[in-house]
């Protein structure tokens, strides 16, 4: 199966069925064929085979139609982040050697800087309508232009469909190659797991460039509708639940706490969601049962990461309702149990499995994981314990086969659902001429689950304030990458040799609070 394969099987099942509903209007499996079908022949007719096509846009029905547009020329899709800055996507765009973008009207004016900056880039196309500007190209316009047949399907099924990017312990971002059998799989195990009643009507609400376009192809497996927002606030959410009968939904935690304490909450009716899925972050038990108790025993939860998306163990909607039955709400701060198509285990330095209950590396194998990354085989080799894929994260496994996530060896700080790799920070922090030296951690926040905190150390006779570092910051990082606390020491915590501690600085802040992730 390929990635518009999915998209396909919704047609042969429900042709006339709106695909993708937006605002007040919407387009069906049949109408989207065709646009779909369009911008692939477009590609085909451009591009060299297995190119990578980027999409820079927020959710925008006609920018996910130019990724299932991708998906059918057989290209690879490269997604990037709406929220970050231009030089994280030009840096993003020159890893993978990136040969088309297609943007929403709003970044058409980075058109020019991108093309100068990026020898391999041939061209910007703007999807939507708005100005184009001088560099980019309408996309009725590029459509206009020469077309080719697309290819018969692929017969590799470790073919790279999407080119996704992570962030590293050094901060440089990793491209990761995920294969048509990847997706296959996470597919499966979605479907296998959550047991939608078909055809479902999906709320799209978390960025499309994340975990919830990757939701969109089980979705689309079944003919269902996608309900595409572009702003999530509570407000937004509320009435296209109440308005599209929304049966399923993907939040990070942040969002399910703006929900839960929206005060016109109680004015809409909630009743058809039946699936309501949750990840990306750490999330407070207690409002885990508020939540419940708001939209029934619908939530599930999901982990995964990039290099081995989405859904490497679960906490089905049973498990949820079962913890509260038998007194066990401390199961609510597991990330539950492997699905049936991973194999998870938890191992030490060696690769060696860890005794029931002992912390260790969590690690998983089966067709869920990445290829690798991409030009770099020396960082793939290093995140394998032979067939096993290493994730980074640290956890424990209890007697049932529950898996509690305790810490991070990559220091990756999640902060409303986002990753936020620390050494990135640091090393912008670091170039502030007063700065000595620093340590960036996640500090506990009861809206952002985490918060990006940098604690700094200054050179001598140097007067910094730590407003003025956050501004420094701000001109050079994304808003979810720009610390949102900073403390001046006087010295860091260090080894014998030197070294900062860091996890003794992150442990202060989380000495008062339950952290299950």
């Amino acid at each position: 199966m390929r990635l518009i394969d999915y998209f396909d099987s919704g047609r042969a099942l429900h042709a006339d069925r709106p695909f993708l509903v937006f605002d007040h209007d919407h387009v069906t499996y049949r109408e989207a064929d065709e646009q779909i079908t369009a911008v692939a022949e477009r590609l085909v007719a451009d591009l060299g085979p297995s190119s990578a096509v980027a999409v820079l846009s927020p959710n925008d029905p006609t920018a996910f139609l130019c990724v299932l547009g991708i998906a059918r020329a057989e290209q690879i899709w490269v997604p990037v982040n709406a929220r970050a800055t231009i030089a994280e996507t030009t840096q993003v765009l020159r890893t993978s050697e990136c040969e088309l973008l297609f943007v929403h009207p709003m970044f058409a004016s980075a058109a020019g800087q991108l093309l100068a900056d990026l020898p391999s880039l041939k061209a910007v196309v703007v999807a939507g309508d708005g100005a184009a500007g001088e560099s980019a190209v309408p996309l009725a316009e590029w459509l206009a232009g020469p077309k080719a047949a697309v290819p018969e399907a692929s017969s590799d099924p470790h073919r790279t469909a999407v080119l996704g990017f992570t962030g590293g312990t050094t901060g440089t971002p990793k491209g990761v190659m995920l294969s048509d059998l990847t997706f296959e799989t996470m597919t499966a195990t979605v479907l296998a797991t959550v047991q939608f009643s078909a055809p479902p009507t999906y709320l799209a609400a978390a960025p499309l460039t994340h975990a919830a376009g990757a939701l969109a192809f089980p979705i689309m497996a079944l003919g269902g509708t996608i309900v595409v927002l572009g702003v999530p606030s509570p407000p937004a959410i509320f009435e296209a639940i109440e308005t599209h009968r929304v049966d399923t939904i993907f939040l990070p935690p942040t969002l399910i706490y703006m929900l839960l304490d929206a005060p016109s909450r109680a004015d809409h009716d909630l009743s058809s969601v039946r699936h309501f899925l949750y990840a990306a972050a750490p999330i407070s038990p207690t409002r885990l049962v508020e939540a419940m108790e708001v939209f029934g025993p619908v939530m599930v939860q999901l982990y995964g990461q990039t290099e081995a998306p989405m859904i490497c163990t679960a906490l089905t909607a049973a498990e949820h309702t079962r913890a509260l039955d038998e007194n066990a709400v401390h199961r609510l701060s597991s990330a539950g149990r492997a699905t049936p198509f991973v194999r998870l285990a938890i191992l030490d330095s060696d690769g060696e499995p860890v005794p029931q209950g002992e912390r260790g590396e969590v690690c998983v194998r089966g067709n869920l994981v990445m290829t690798g990354y991409f030009r770099e085989p020396e960082e793939t080799e290093r995140s394998k314990h032979g067939a096993w894929h290493r994730t980074g994260d640290i956890g424990y496994l209890d007697e049932d086969g529950y898996l509690y996530l305790v810490d991070r060896s990559k220091d990756v700080i999640i902060s409303g659902g986002f990753n936020v790799y620390s050494a990135e920070v640091e090393r912008v922090v670091a170039e502030h001429p007063g700065v000595a030296d620093c340590v960036v951690v996640g500090a506990p926040d009861a809206h952002w689950g985490e918060i990006v905190t940098a604690v700094v150390e200054l050179r001598p006779g140097a007067a910094l304030t730590e407003d003025e570092l956050v501004a420094f910051c701000r001109d050079r990082l994304s808003g979810v990458k720009t610390p949102k606390r900073v403390e001046i020491r006087e010295a860091l915590p260090r080894t014998s040799v030197g070294k900062i501690l860091k996890r003794e600085v992150r442990e202060e802040f989380w000495a008062d609070h339950d952290r299950s992730i």
